[in-house]
């Protein structure tokens, strides 16, 4: 599996969520494509959430080639739902597409909220095996990356029979779970995904929350953290996206303390030198590709990143 065993050292790329672009979202990915290129991203990870995000194969296609104009160096990986029902004609055509290009697949089991009820109903676990298999036998060199929130079980299995690279959450639970892929498949490359603000405002904490807060409340051990303080997590999350950061200040402080520490453990926000050392914490783990959502989708974020991804290259 060449390209797998070609990652080395640890790399930092940009998430660019298509959803967040509207009817503007074949221009802004090349636009995030430029981006990743001027700034030094080490990857563009393309992830499409609902089914009409995702790029068609001609779209993919010059994807790829406008991307390697500007960096070949700077591969796309292209996130596939597999649950969804057109997902293996997808991944057929992805690989067609990505023939003499840079490109990767991140699959992953598929948020319930971007699937239809039919495809609810279909197990994650059972999706993901299958559709592995199918992008092994389509594409048995290719880089594949495999969604382990909450299947990490499945991930590790597939990962070790298939030479997968498992792609976990930034989470409380982060460093068990790069321990136990450590232990159980051995020496794999692993990615993480968190969102990143880099921000000098000392209320950094408070605006990430402020944008994120549904992202935290979907993680169980807030779930089960806010209940216990009896709030009602769904409630809670219609009250957070009313409130300003102003009023989210003013919540009681329990509460507060909680969601907080979940947004530190969830994300990376603060000034560029906060951002190396949560870049270094993920490097000192090991970790082989950090994958970067951009809580704020402009310039001065993914520029600032890059310097941080550059400050971790510099020996000095």
């Amino acid at each position: 599996m060449v390209l797998v065993q070609n990652l080395s050292g640890f790399v930092v790329g940009k998430v660019t969520k298509r959803s967040r672009f509207g009817m503007d979202q074949a221009r802004r990915t090349v636009e995030s494509a430029r981006w990743c290129a001027r700034f030094g991203m080490g990857f563009h990870l393309i992830d499409a959430e609902w089914r009409e995000n995702y790029p068609g194969p001609r779209e993919l296609a010059a994807i790829l080639s406008h991307t390697e104009s500007l960096d070949p160096s700077l591969r796309t990986i292209v996130t596939v739902s597999a649950r969804h029902t057109d997902s293996m004609r997808r991944i057929a055509e992805y690989v067609e597409a990505s023939k003499g290009h840079n490109m990767g697949l991140n699959i992953v089991a598929g948020n319930k909220a971007y699937l239809s009820l039919q495809e609810r109903g279909r197990s994650p676990a059972k999706a993901l095996s299958m559709t592995v298999r199918h992008v092994r036998g389509l594409w048995p060199g290719g880089m594949v990356l495999i969604g382990a929130e909450g299947l990490l079980e499945t991930a590790m299995r597939l990962a070790a029979r298939f030479d997968l690279i498992p792609f976990l959450l930034m989470d409380k639970g982060l460093e068990d779970s790069v321990g136990r892929i450590r232990d159980e498949v051995g020496g794999c490359p692993i990615a993480v995904y968190a969102p990143f603000l880099i921000s000098e405002s000392e209320d950094v904490s408070l605006i990430v929350l402020r944008s994120l807060y549904g992202y935290v409340l979907r993680r169980g051990w807030v779930r089960d953290a806010v209940m216990d303080l009896g709030y009602e997590p769904e409630g809670l999350g219609r009250r957070i996206g009313e409130m300003s950061v102003e009023q989210i200040r003013g919540m009681r402080p329990r509460l507060r303390g909680l969601l907080l520490e979940a947004v530190s453990r969830l994300s990376i926000a603060g000034d560029q030198g906060h951002v190396v050392a949560g870049l270094r914490r993920l490097k000192r783990l090991n970790v082989g590709m950090a994958a970067m959502l951009p809580i704020a989708e402009r310039v001065d974020q993914i520029r600032m990143m890059g310097e941080c991804a550059s400050r971790l290259r510099d020996p000095a």
